[in-house]
């Protein structure tokens, strides 16, 4: 920490000792909340919410409001323990093995009727997990089947709240055909949370699809059939291709990776078809240097600001001998992105708008990836680079291409560089990539 650091350090020591004065719990939320900003390192937030039980409270509202943890890398690894989870953090350079262990369910056994041909690990947001797993039934009926667990690696309780949280099965013959049909549909399924579970038992939704499908599936508190049980509802636009997704205002706003467009919709109005609130296009430059890229995924962001962002990312299909290829041989390589920004949606009635493009983020850093989306301000973390996009891999089905390379980075918005993140060494060959995730403050870990 810096010279005033130290001694903010002190105090705070001194204060978990038998002497501690009454009157420290009953500071003024603004001294409490410019001692906050003063620490700069997770363990003197842990040190202060270990004080007492007040400034715990304080620690907890504090970290909740100013976002103050920023996105770290979920390490899958074979040379982890089973209960241990690998996590770097980009900002510090700093590889954190100690993090609570995640216990995966375990599979459903393997019989003449069951496989399971996928299993991924995903970031739907506020902190948890979702793994994914993927089932074909080789009976009479040849369907297939995806379960869905959301587990939180950083909960301090086994009990309440619950560190994993079943979902009903997902079955639709629809779209998990198009798994085996040939088109161009990732295996890797994206998880999206409204809410924290935890904090939103009663209240939180949940939206999944498979990038490049045409199927979005939603299940919550709210959702459920006759009996009471939670059911997954299913709802799907043959003109729209989902590839990214996040809740905003209220609403799900989905990214197409055919068209570039962004549709808003309401959860709650969705009935046979879909009833979108608004949808919005790049301009049609922007649109015709997208159709002439292989590959063109876009995220959806919400800024610090409050703004939404459109965000493209530009790959190239390159051949083993580091050349361009035009085949669907080779691997795709980012090669660089463009911001824009979504307009305000009318929605009182649906409007197409068209959106602008942004050429600085100014002190923001953007975490994208098979993750819920991120925005951090750069100048509140050291070691994070502004006007820079965090990105890594999410188009890869590593089942299928275990010697590909990761496909991960930092690119700077203002001169169009690259640069490496997470150390290659950090990354085993073979195994799903890393994805950020963002630790919730508790007050203890």
């Amino acid at each position: 920490m810096g010279d005033g650091g130290a001694s903010i350090s002190d105090i705070i020591l001194s204060g978990c000792g038998s002497d501690f004065d009454p009157e420290w719990a009953s500071l003024p939320l603004l001294v409490v909340f410019l001692v906050l900003d003063k620490l700069l390192e997770p363990i003197d937030h842990v040190r202060f919410a270990a004080v007492c039980k007040e400034w715990s409270c304080l620690a907890k509202d504090y970290n909740r409001s100013t976002q103050r943890w920023s996105p770290m890398l979920m390490i899958p690894t074979q040379l982890a323990k089973s209960n241990e989870t690998l996590v770097y953090s980009d900002c510090e350079g700093k590889i954190y093995k100690n993090i609570q262990g995640i216990e995966l369910p375990e599979p459903m056994p393997k019989t003449e009727s069951t496989h399971i041909y996928n299993r991924h690990c995903c970031s739907p947001g506020y902190g948890w997990l979702a793994i994914v797993d993927c089932y074909y039934y080789n009976n009479a009926d040849r369907h297939h089947q995806v379960i869905i667990t959301l587990s939180n690696p950083f909960s301090s309780s086994k009990a309440v709240p619950p560190s994993h949280i079943s979902l009903p099965p997902l079955e639709s013959r629809d779209i998990l055909y198009a798994l085996f049909s040939g088109r161009e549909v990732k295996t890797l399924a994206k998880v999206m949370l409204s809410a924290d579970p935890a904090l939103n038992p009663d209240s939180y939704e949940v939206i999944a699809f498979f990038p490049g499908d045409y199927h979005i599936f939603y299940t919550g508190a709210r959702f459920t059939d006759e009996e009471g049980r939670s059911i997954w509802r299913n709802h799907r636009d043959a003109s729209f291709q989902f590839y990214d997704a996040i809740f905003y205002k209220g609403l799900v706003y989905a990214a197409d990776n055919v068209r570039w467009s962004i549709h808003s919709f309401d959860l709650n109005l969705l009935e046979e078809e879909f009833n979108y609130v608004g949808i919005c296009f790049p301009a049609q430059p922007y649109y015709n240097m997208f159709k002439q890229h292989p590959f063109c995924p876009p995220y959806v962001v919400k800024s610090t600001k409050g703004d939404l962002l459109h965000v493209v990312r530009f790959c190239e299909l390159k051949k083993e001998d580091g050349s361009s290829s035009s085949s669907s041989c080779g691997e795709y390589i980012t090669t660089h992105f463009m911001v824009f920004k979504v307009p305000p949606f009318n929605h009182e009635e649906c409007e197409w708008y068209e959106i602008a493009e942004v050429e600085s983020l100014g002190d923001e850093a953007l975490f994208v990836g098979d993750n819920y989306s991120v925005s951090v301000l750069a100048s509140k973390f050291g070691g994070c680079q502004p006007n820079c996009i965090y990105f890594t891999d999410d188009s890869i089905n590593f089942r299928q291409n275990a010697s590909i390379a990761c496909d991960m980075g930092i690119f700077n918005l203002e001169d169009g560089t690259i640069d490496q993140h997470c150390p290659p060494s950090c990354w085993e060959k073979g195994m799903p990539t890393p994805f950020w995730i963002t630790p919730p403050f508790s007050g203890l870990y």
